[in-house]
């Protein structure tokens, strides 16, 4: 994942509702919410990026560790992968 370029998947389709993200992945049918942070890193993924494009962002954006935002950012990313909301763009 760390040298990846990651997407928002074509499969998923979100609206912002209150500051909120929602999202729907067409294939399963299941929906999904984001907010804050994890808003704003989907927020980012609408331009494909790597995993350090968008802990450098994030961690800059925050206030935070780049080295503890790269840590939280991959688990995210990857709990996205599994859920259908992100893939690798080509």
């Amino acid at each position: 994942m760390e040298h990846r370029r990651l997407r928002r998947s074509p499969d998923a389709l979100a609206t912002q509702v209150d500051g909120d993200i929602m999202m729907l992945v067409l294939s399963t049918g299941m929906y999904h919410s984001l907010s804050g942070v994890a808003a704003r890193i989907w927020e980012v993924l609408e331009t494909p990026s790597t995993l350090d494009e968008i802990s450098a962002r994030i961690a800059e954006e925050y206030g935070v560790s780049l080295e503890q935002c790269r840590m939280d950012t991959q688990a995210f990313l990857a709990d996205l992968s599994r859920a259908g909301l992100v893939d690798d763009f080509a």
